[in-house]
């Protein structure tokens, strides 16, 4: 291969594919913030119809830039639409809120009920767990935030640029099965109904956790869990290119998915509809 070939492998994909068009992982968002749309319509939620219209206009509008400024900027515009999907997930998890009616307390019983039946010893023994696991699990939950874009660095390391589409076509969908229930089926999470042991409330990361969820979330239960919904999509997406990272990131999903639980972010229903739904996502890409 020679060189110019090499180099071609990182450029950004509108530099392979400038034509006119949405991708997929576009059209997966587009759609999704149309159906956001046709709920707040429905529901006659002013503030969340504009909020989705402006979300499917930021899709389009993102897909377009770089045919606006020509053929010369695709190259250094192209870079906003690979990288926008992230903003793209963002815009799908807050979204819902704007829907909602308040807690179903009785999905959140059932929810909170399925754990002690299912996991209680689990949950108690996490209680007692050594502070440096406490202090793992915590970090394991707090990487998935940067594994989202930093799974779609793996394959363009690897020199899989042609693997971007399916990657974030897989997140988004991924994304959108996980945040889109939330405007049907509302709960709090566990961590604010159950009191936590010292271990736990002493976590560093922990502290370092919820200050980013108490800026940065809608402060409700997402059922299917969207952390490990959108790991397990990312995991399979770098897998099928490069089993090796994908292998790296499965472990690093499945301490996700066991801290999401344990630190009492999710319920077990939620991480467990959560792997589901990121096989599906990956599988719908």
């Amino acid at each position: 291969m020679g060189s110019s070939d090499q180099s071609e492998l990182f450029l950004p994909s509108s530099a392979h594919d400038p034509g006119v068009g949405l991708r997929s992982p576009e059209w997966v968002a587009l759609g999704y913030f149309a159906v956001l749309a046709l709920i707040a319509l429905s529901r006659k939620r002013p503030r969340a119809l504009v909020g989705s219209a402006l979300a499917a206009f930021t899709v389009v509008v993102v897909a377009r830039v770089p045919e606006w400024f020509g053929q010369i900027s695709a190259v250094h515009l192209g870079w906003i639409r690979d990288w926008a999907p992230p903003v793209f997930v963002l815009l799908g998890y807050w979204m819902p809120a704007q829907l909602l009616k308040g807690v179903h307390l009785g999905f959140e019983r059932w929810l909170l009920d399925s754990d002690h039946r299912w996991i209680g010893g689990l949950l108690r023994r996490a209680e007692r767990a050594p502070r440096l696991l406490v202090e793992l699990a915590e970090a394991a939950y707090l990487c998935c935030y940067p594994m989202i874009p930093g799974g779609m660095v793996l394959p363009l390391v690897g020199g899989y640029e042609s693997a971007s589409d399916r990657y974030w076509t897989a997140l988004i969908w991924a994304a959108a099965l996980s945040y889109g229930p939330l405007a049907f089926a509302v709960s709090r999470p566990p961590r604010v109904l159950e009191p936590r042991s010292s271990n736990a409330t002493n976590s560093t990361i922990r502290r370092l956790n919820l200050f980013v969820l108490g800026r940065a979330s809608v402060q409700l239960n997402t059922c299917p869990s969207g952390h490990v919904a959108t790991a397990v999509a990312a995991t399979l997406a770098v897998w099928s290119v490069w089993p090796a990272a994908g292998i790296a990131l499965g472990v690093l999903t499945a301490l996700i998915a066991i801290a999401s639980v344990t630190g009492r972010y999710h319920y077990a229903f939620d991480a467990i509809t959560g792997v589901a739904v990121g096989a599906v996502g990956f599988a719908l890409s």
